[in-house]
């Protein structure tokens, strides 16, 4: 008499498709995190100076300290997400979205607003894209790649629904009563989706807490100064699209443009985004090293067009160009992370990163409008070029120049019948 076995479970990872459902989840509660948490900000900002009287820069001051909170809290967040899983702490923070949103909502003073914005920080650490992304790794290693790409494409579209969404709302009354009702939306769906993620078993623990020490860490024990360059990388990266994105209407005036067709040309970036991430997935055969560097390569060959051919068409193509490359960006330093380093301590390194990104993002518009003051908008942008160029060349001194195929240790759950064994499975990292 035979028995039919239980699907055995790679790194506790059943192959039923549960990934899908996890993906799912996951896409669904971005797409409204995003929309929500971050992008109808810009939508009440002006409401909120004709309500309040508050200046732009004061109220802009607000999101500043929730993207500082996000970035400072993302290492601690991602510490616990290696120790205890995901599914707490993004159920967690969506609690403490909805606390942030409603005493956003009921603000009459800039300190209340102040402290409201700095709890959604805490909340978008907790919520958005990097303990998503530490959620398919962690419980879906062989799907992650795919999995990623897919949050991304549901994140991407955030804005293009819930701008105007929060337009809407507000037009039927307030800025406040359009927010008091985002915030009810957010409290009904994000918080039961995050809970309803897989809860982590420590099976997985279990199996790799009795494998030596140098099998365990893998590649992060043979390349420890591999995670610093790659901050390196980002932190240029970053900082570039985010000097992209705030000084690219002002570029294309400069340029000759007028303000209304600058705007245009600018609003072309998000389908931009979008696009290459279809591209990532498209590409899946190549290794993240190859695609990081040709995305890089594409971008500093992008921000140089508009010099040397000044044109609307040629306006337009740059900003296209420039959005699919940053867009790929956004998919490949988790799926590079992964391959670099495993699925252990994921969460921790992904948080480390993101902080010092985060410093780039806050304190390169300045620098750059400090730099279009001195230099004007044209060797500024050949200077974001440049430093793209120096992220690539950053790459080969930190990736090498070939994919790591490292051998990486993965658990094996074995079941037949009653009796069980682990074993270990070998598998080269690509």
């Amino acid at each position: 008499m035979t028995t039919n076995a239980p699907t055995p479970a790679v790194n506790g990872e059943h192959n039923d498709g549960s990934w899908r459902r996890t993906t799912s989840v996951l896409s669904v509660s971005q797409l409204i995190t995003w929309g929500i948490l971050y992008y109808s900000f810009a939508v009440y900002m002006p409401q909120m100076h004709a309500d309040l009287g508050w200046s732009i820069p004061a109220i802009s001051a607000g999101f500043a300290i929730a993207t500082l909170v996000s970035g400072i809290t993302a290492p601690l967040v991602g510490r616990i997400i290696d120790r205890s899983g995901s599914r707490t702490i993004m159920a967690l923070g969506a609690a403490v979205g909805i606390a942030g949103l409603g005493l956003w909502s009921a603000a009459h003073h800039l300190a209340v607003f102040y402290l409201a914005l700095a709890i959604i920080g805490l909340a978008q650490a907790a919520t958005l894209y990097a303990p998503a992304f530490a959620t398919v790794i962690r419980h879906h290693p062989t799907n992650s790649r795919s999995a990623i790409i897919t949050i991304t494409l549901a994140g991407g579209l955030a804005s293009t629904i819930f701008s105007p969404l929060a337009q809407i709302l507000s037009d039927q009354g307030t800025w406040r009563t359009g927010l008091f009702v985002l915030t009810i939306g957010f409290a009904l769906t994000v918080l039961p989706l995050n809970y309803s993620l897989p809860q982590d078993d420590n099976r997985d623990a279990t199996a790799t807490n009795n494998e030596p020490a140098a099998k365990r860490t893998g590649n992060a024990q043979q390349r420890p100064a591999a995670l610093w360059w790659v901050a390196v990388v980002w932190t240029l990266t970053s900082g570039v699209s985010t000097a992209f994105a705030v000084h690219i209407v002002a570029f294309l005036i400069d340029n000759g443009h007028g303000a209304a067709a600058a705007a245009s040309i600018a609003g072309a970036a998000g389908i931009g985004k979008v696009a290459g991430r279809v591209l990532i997935a498209a590409g899946s055969r190549l290794s993240s090293t190859t695609m990081l560097r040709i995305s890089l390569g594409i971008q500093a060959v992008a921000l140089t067009v508009p010099l040397v051919w000044n044109t609307t068409l040629a306006s337009l193509l740059m900003v296209t160009v420039f959005g699919a490359t940053a867009g790929s960006l956004t998919v490949l330093r988790p799926i590079l992370l992964a391959e670099l380093f495993g699925k252990e301590g994921f969460a921790t390194k992904n948080g480390e990163v993101q902080l010092i990104t985060t410093i780039s993002k806050a304190s390169t518009p300045v620098l750059a409008g400090i730099a279009v003051a001195a230099v004007g908008y044209t060797n500024t942008w050949l200077g974001l070029a440049l430093i793209v160029t120096v992220a690539i060349a950053i790459t080969f001194r930190a990736l090498g120049t070939k994919p790591s195929r490292t051998p990486t240790v993965l658990a094996i759950d074995c079941q037949a019948g009653e009796s069980s064994r682990d074993a270990l499975l070998i598998k080269p990292q690509r």
